[in-house]
């Protein structure tokens, strides 16, 4: 008698059992790993990238020299047979900076002496010109490529005479240089360049603009940011 309660008690326990094993839902399927992909680093744009970053201070000297380059000279030179003799010191130190992204302003200062020795015959005479200059300009950079951008730029110098009579002279000036950076910090290049006096004056009196155009060269080096 005991046997046969125990066996269909046993019976009932496996029928609930499986009742509830039928009720309860299989478990979710494992989601398959996905394998993990590095993202990939920004991409460098090169020596020509570099420059114009905001907060670049650039300096630079004007290929081959002019009034209105950068510069400091020594030159002397005479005429044979009595002639004259011509003394010439010129420092004219600028600079840019860059105030935004590609966006430059800048400026110089400019101090120039030329001495005239004339003689001869038993007669000598000296006479100097002395020239002091401002200037202030803007400028814009323009990437190209990995190695080449183009720095367009217009300056105004103010430029203060005295010796042989007083004047000043007022020159606006184009330069659109197109640059080679070969490593960063560094670049050289060239492109058009036009100046046209704006004003020029010579002892009271007006006296004819001159317009120039032609090639410029222009290498240099930045830094900062």
């Amino acid at each position: 008698m005991k046997k046969r309660l125990l066996a269909a008690l046993a019976m009932i326990l496996g029928l609930s059992a499986a009742a509830r094993a039928e009720e309860e839902p299989p478990p979710p399927a494992a989601t398959p790993a996905v394998p993990f992909e590095a993202s990939s680093p920004p991409r460098h744009l090169g020596a020509a990238g570099d420059f114009g970053a905001r907060g670049q201070f650039v300096i630079g000297v004007d290929v081959p020299y002019q009034n209105e380059a950068p510069q400091v000279a020594f030159i002397r030179s005479s005429v044979s047979t009595g002639g004259s003799t011509h003394t010439t010191i010129e420092v004219r130190p600028s600079v840019d900076y860059f105030v935004a992204p590609h966006v430059s302003v800048g400026g110089l200062v400019g101090y120039s002496r030329g001495d005239v020795a004339f003689g001869g015959a038993g007669v000598a005479s000296e006479r100097s010109v002395t020239e002091l200059s401002i200037g202030v300009r803007a400028g814009y950079d323009v990437r190209m490529t990995d190695l080449v951008s183009i720095w367009g730029r217009i300056e105004v110098i103010y430029a203060h005479i005295s010796g042989a009579g007083s004047g000043y002279d007022v020159p606006l000036i184009v330069n659109v240089p197109v640059l080679l950076h070969p490593a960063s910090h560094f670049f050289l290049g060239a492109g058009p360049t036009f100046s046209r006096d704006l004003a020029a004056n010579l002892g009271g009196v007006s006296i004819a603009k001159t317009t120039n155009y032609g090639l410029q060269g222009i290498i240099g080096g930045y830094f900062g940011d």
